[in-house]
């Protein structure tokens, strides 16, 4: 369980970020292809815990330094099989773009269940299995469970219908592992498969051209070093909560934070903003926010999935027009919206369409309420949706409790705890179960 509770002024901090989720997880699916890994700015949230715990399978020894924030993983186990729990599957869809890697390692693994994370609408793993048929691996379904091996890995062409995420991290990671030239189109150009990219290339791999459409050619990847960028739906959470109380808030990365769109979206509602890539300044304007933005969001460049519940939610709290969102992506990405309904914010009104082909949902937002009652706001099955409704407290006129923190824990080493940094003390944030509790109930 997430409490907070405000005393409704304005926050007036700074924040270093922690690094990233998408980052870590994607950038682990190539680097587990190595006899060692070493990586810097690894976070700690649930997730990064739950693909910690899987490698360890493959490797001899793996040792995490929560103060450092190091992650050094070195001798590879070579086990005959590697076995991954539903208690874990349930925790991390990433565990997708580990498989290429853990079956260079053994002979064959074994899911026991599906991966999954976020309840936010269809999320076919068909597809992603046929990627790795293409790359030369059996699959055997067994009622819930999937068993694997590569026992002979070969080149593919992959040509994605449609941009997927983790379709694009798992053929890079197999195409990396795969002898000979592989061609991979209208891939994911998001900005952790860049990540991933740019770390094959430091490490020997060819790659010709660029996200969308690259040529790898595999090799083999002995040791392996590097730093994970900063969480840039962090920074997008952190600049919201500051801006949801009326304040000034900067965030700092590591490396450019890369959310162009989000800025642009605040620039138009009349946000002051000082981008300068790693380190990004909001301020909330005197006159208000205004303009009605209408917003097709999406697989970037379109405006990210991933931001569309924290602008949603700063348009219906101050807004003067309020404006639209659309999302193509995920069907479900404003059910956070429903849980405030009964507490004051309740101009959100959303219609199921069909838009570029595919299905869709339309957010109508109606001018900010300002301020919400206080309550339980109960739970939401998804990180972005339960981050929100953590956020949305600070609208409130009391304490606030978000009645599950899983999927916060899930994406944020410490929300409450970064929350209170920017406010400079001016919020009071609690979480009931730590993060060492949960995986010790995932083991």
């Amino acid at each position: 369980m997430f409490y907070l509770c405000t005393n409704g002024r304005p926050f007036n901090g700074t924040l270093r970020l922690d690094g990233s989720k998408h980052g870590f997880a994607h950038v682990l699916s190539v680097a587990l292809l190595s006899e060692r890994i070493r990586m810097k700015n690894v976070p700690d949230n649930l997730d990064a815990q739950v693909l910690r715990t899987v490698i360890e399978q493959a490797y001899k020894h793996c040792r995490y330094d929560p103060e450092e924030k190091t992650l050094d993983c070195k001798e590879k186990d070579g086990k005959a099989r590697i076995v991954i729990e539903e208690k874990l599957l349930a925790s991390s869809r990433s565990i997708f773009g580990l498989l290429p890697g853990l079956l260079s390692t053994a002979k064959e693994v074994v899911l026991l269940g599906n991966p999954t994370g976020c309840e936010i609408g269809s999320r076919p793993t068909e597809w992603y299995l046929k990627i790795l048929r293409d790359f030369g691996v059996t699959v055997t379904l067994d009622g819930p469970n999937t068993i694997m091996a590569w026992e002979t890995p070969r080149a593919a062409n992959i040509d994605f219908e449609y941009p997927t995420m983790t379709g694009t991290v798992i053929a890079l990671a197999a195409a990396a592992k795969a002898p000979g030239q592989s061609t991979l189109r209208n891939c994911s150009v998001e900005p952790s498969c860049d990540e991933m990219c740019a770390f094959l290339k430091e490490h020997g791999i060819r790659l010709d051209g660029n996200l969308p459409e690259l040529r790898i050619s595999g090799a083999r990847l002995n040791e392996t070093e590097w730093a994970v960028s900063s969480d840039r739906v962090h920074a997008v959470t952190y600049l919201t909560a500051g801006l949801l109380s009326k304040g000034t808030v900067t965030v700092i990365g590591e490396r450019d934070l890369n959310i162009p769109e989000f800025v642009a979206f605040l620039k138009e509602i009349g946000v002051e903003v000082r981008d300068k890539k790693s380190r990004i300044t909001v301020r909330y304007p005197d006159v208000g926010l205004r303009a009605q933005p209408k917003i097709d969001a999406g697989s970037e460049p379109k405006f990210s999935s991933d931001w569309v519940t924290f602008a949603a939610l700063l348009m219906a709290a101050h807004s003067k027009k309020g404006g639209i969102i659309s999302d193509d992506v995920f069907t479900k990405r404003f059910q956070f919206s429903e849980r405030l309904n009964a507490f004051g914010l309740d101009n959100i009104k959303t219609e199921a369409m069909h838009l570029n082909g595919r299905d869709a949902v339309v957010a109508s937002i109606g001018a900010g309420v300002g301020r919400i009652q206080s309550g339980n706001f109960g739970s939401c099955p998804d990180i972005r949706g339960s981050a929100t409704l953590a956020l949305a407290s600070i609208l409130a006129n009391g304490p606030c409790t978000v009645e599950s923190s899983f999927q916060i824990r899930r994406g944020y080493s410490n929300l409450g705890r970064d929350l209170e940094e920017i406010s400079q003390g001016n919020i009071i944030c609690r979480t009931e179960l730590d993060a060492t509790r949960q995986m010790k109930s995932l083991n």
